[in-house]
Order: structure tokens, then C-alpha cells, then sequence
């Protein structure tokens, strides 16, 4: 269904406010194509994004955009603002006030992705949802071929990371593959040739990506995203195509697991003896993260104010000059507690939660994109889950473009169905 006038169902004539109206979907759709593999492009189509939000609400009030604008959903509204107010709360009681008050600033930023996509779909709200998996499956296939010229064009783990950075990419990609897995059911049960030929094509676009990136947490994470995908939409793939992708799924576990260096990494990933460089930095600071809490159990040391562990704990190839005064606990939920404690954590938890529940209800839609996008969003809020174990994830902003993205999505998609609380 395309923009239309206030007036009547019919489309609206083309005109410079329709033009305005769907830059918001387009420049979107830039934000989703460019976010699996260029971190400069997808922060410039966010800002902008976040400009025509503001052009666009100020253009409604004057009377320049007509239509019906559907309000924020209230689990959005109810999570964002306990997580803001508990945030404030320790920001303002922490111990560097102005530095957690910034820091503050850029979640609030990345937070407004939500209402931003939440907004642009209002102006294309059919097929802009279809559309948005295969634009990452493109950008999918553009850092397959990013990481495979970083790789010499040899299909081994070098820790690529396209245009976007080792720990980003690797969160990204325990994000996509399932995402494109869902859409790919979709199409097949819509018959539509073209869209799952590209999104066959994407997935194997995001095993080349995973293959030379090879980030351990997204090796765990993506297959498990996948086989949740696969397991939900098991009917829309038909017993022989279900079958055929079980097989190749073995075949490129198997084709992983038997690389040596992967066999290592994942080895280390276990070692938490000390001899292991990367574990003992994590070690350390989740040690320094639960000390930071300890003393502070109810409102932390303040957002982004959490002293660095001791230069003389950290490995010797970590001691880095100058050594920073203020660093993150290496682990998300440890990051909160030390950060705005457990009252930050009970809004760190409202703020993922309420979106997630509200939507829920529709997870067995009989409309098979609310059921997609529903799956989605659970698929995305385990791999930040997942992922937010042994990383501080959070403020990543391509992982959370993609993050915020789907949960307008999904709550859009699922507005007649879910339960905004």
C-alpha cells in the first residue's frame, strides 16, 4: 500500500511532500543494505535518517505531510523511558556526572532508530517490510567480497572485517544468516522465484563472511538463530527443500570445524586458565566490572564511567600507552551492574523486554511476515544475549542499527496482533 492523501485510500498524486515521505523508507533501506559491511555509509544514512525523522514530525505539526501517523507502540515507550530514567538516575548520582551524561547522549541516539523506522514505515507499509531482508542479503554478498579480498580470495579464517571492524562484523553476522533464513521461508511460501534465488545467494554470501571472519560467538550463535528459523518455519520450506538444507548445513558445520585455526579459537574460547591472552583480558575486566558493582550495588559508578582495570593486570601486549582512565566491563550485563547497578539493570531489562513481550502474542500469525518479523526479533535479541556474554555490544552501532530496526519492524508488522501492554 503506497503513501496516500488524508482524504481518501487512493494514492496521493506525486508531489514534493509524497517525495519528502519516502525518503524515510529509502534512506532505511540504505541503513540495512550498508550496515552488514560498511561502517562510514551506514552512520551517515542513520543521521539522515534521524534528520528526516525531525523534518518529518515538525512538517506534520504544520500540516505539510497528511495522513494518519499510528502513535509509538506503548511497550516501546514504557521500556525506552524506565531504561532512561534509571540511566539518569546513575548518571546524575555516579561518580563523573557530565562524562556518563554524554555517553548518555549516544545511546539515546542509537535508541532513536526505533522511532525513526517506526515513522518511515507509515509512508510504504507493505512493501517495505518484503524489501528490507534483501537488502541485507546484498549487503551480505558486498562483505562476502570484501573479506574474501582481505583473505587473498582463499577461503580461511583471517578475522576479516569488510569496512566495519573484527568484533562488528562478527556480531553482524550472528545477526544476518537467520534473518535471511526466515525471509528465504517467506519466499518460498510466496512463491516469489527471484527474492529467494538473492536470498539463497545472501546465505551463501554470510557463510563466506562468517568462514573468513570466523568470530567464535557468531559461529555458536548464527547456526542456533538458523536451526530456531529453520525449526518455526520448517512447513514453509517443504520436507525435500528442509532436507536439502540440513545437509548443506552439515557440510558447512563439518567444512568449519575441521579447520584447525577455527579448532583453535574455539578451544581458547574455553581456556580460562591464563594462558589464553584475549580470556585474560576478559578476565580481568569482568573482575574489575563485578569489584566496580560490588561497591556500588544499587545505581553503579555512572554510565561509561567505570575505571579501568589495573595496568599491571593486563597482559603485556594490552598495555597500551596511554592507558585509558575509564573502560567497560568486557561484557554487557557486568557493564550495566557496574555502570548504573541493579536499578540500571531492571531498566536495561525493561527496555529489551517490554518490545519482545508485546510482540510475542503474534509469534504463530497466520500472516507469515508478522510471524517472520516476530521470529526475527526473537532471533536478534538472543544473539545480543548471546553475544553481550563475553562483549560489550551494546553501543556497537551497526549491530544495533540492525537490532532496532527489527523491533520497529516486528511491532509494526505486528501491531492488530500483539499486546502493547
Amino acid at each position: 500500500m503506497p503513501y496516500t492523501d488524508s482524504n481518501s485510500d487512493s494514492p496521493a498524486p506525486f508531489t514534493a511532500a509524497r517525495a519528502f515521505a519516502y525518503l524515510g523508507p529509502f534512506l532505511t533501506g540504505l541503513m540495512a543494505f550498508s550496515g552488514v559491511f560498511a561502517r562510514g555509509i551506514v552512520n551517515v544514512s542513520f543521521a539522515a535518517l534521524a534528520l528526516w525523522g525531525l523534518l518529518a514530525l515538525s512538517f506534520r505539526q504544520a500540516g505539510l505531510l497528511p495522513g494518519k501517523w499510528r502513535p509509538l507502540p506503548k511497550a516501546w515507550v514504557i521500556g525506552v523511558s524506565v531504561y532512561l530514567g534509571t540511566q539518569l538516575l546513575a548518571s546524575l548520582a555516579g561518580a563523573e556526572p557530565l562524562r556518563s551524561l554524554r555517553h548518555l547522549g549516544l545511546v539515546a541516539y542509537l535508541l532513536a532508530v526505533f522511532p525513526a523506522v517506526w515513522l518511515a514505515a507509515h509512508f510504504f507499509p507493505v512493501n517495505f517490510a518484503r524489501r528490507i531482508p534483501c537488502l541485507w542479503g546484498l549487503g551480505a554478498i558486498v562483505a562476502a567480497f570484501l573479506v574474501l579480498r582481505e583473505s587473498s580470495y582463499c577461503l580461511e579464517c583471517v578475522r576479516a572485517k569488510a569496512n566495519l571492524g573484527i568484533i562488528e562484523l562478527g556480531a553482524i553476522l550472528g545477526q544476518i544468516p537467520p534473518l535471511l533464513l526466515g525471509a528465504l521461508a517467506i519466499g518460498l511460501k510466496e512463491k516469489k522465484k527471484l527474492r529467494s534465488a538473492l536470498l539463497i545467494v545472501s546465505l551463501v554470501a554470510s557463510y563466506v563472511a562468517l568462514r573468513i571472519n570466523c568470530s567464535r560467538i557468531a559461529l555458536i550463535v548464527a547456526p542456533l538463530g538458523c536451526f530456531i528459523m529453520l525449526a518455526v518455519f520448517r512447513d514453509y520450506f517443504g520436507k525435500i527443500v528442509l532436507g536439502v538444507l540440513l545437509i548443506l548445513f552439515s557440510v558447512g558445520g563439518a567444512l568449519v570445524i575441521t579447520d584447525s585455526r577455527v579448532q583453535g579459537r574455539l578451544r581458547d574460547m574455553l581456556n580460562f586458565s591464563g594462558s589464553v591472552a584475549s580470556n585474560q583480558v576478559r578476565i580481568v575486566h569482568w573482575r574489575q566490572g563485578w569489584d566496580v558493582f560490588k561497591e556500588n550495588p544499587a545505581l553503579g559508578v555512572g554510565p561509561n564511567a567505570v575505571p579501568n582495570a589495573r595496568y599491571e593486570d593486563l597482559p603485556v601486549n594490552e598495555r597500551h600507552t596511554p592507558h585509558p582512565e575509564f573502560y567497560h566491563a568486557h561484557q554487557t550485563f557486568l557493564t550495566v551492574l557496574a555502570e548504573s547497578g541493579l536499578i540500571g539493570l531492571v531498566g536495561f531489562l525493561a527496555l529489551h523486554l517490554c518490545p519482545l513481550a508485546a510482540a510475542w502474542p503474534a509469534r504463530r500469525s497466520q500472516d507469515p511476515q508478522i510471524r517472520f518479523w516476530v521470529w526475527a526479533q526473537a532471533v536478534v535479541f538472543l544473539q545480543l544475549f548471546l553475544n553481550g556474554m563475553i562483549d560489550h555490544v551494546f553501543t556497537l552501532k551497526p549491530l544495533m542499527y540492525i537490532y532496532w530496526s527489527v523491533t520497529a519492524i516486528s511491532l509494526w508488522k505486528a501491531r492488530k496482533e500483539a499486546s502493547f501492554l
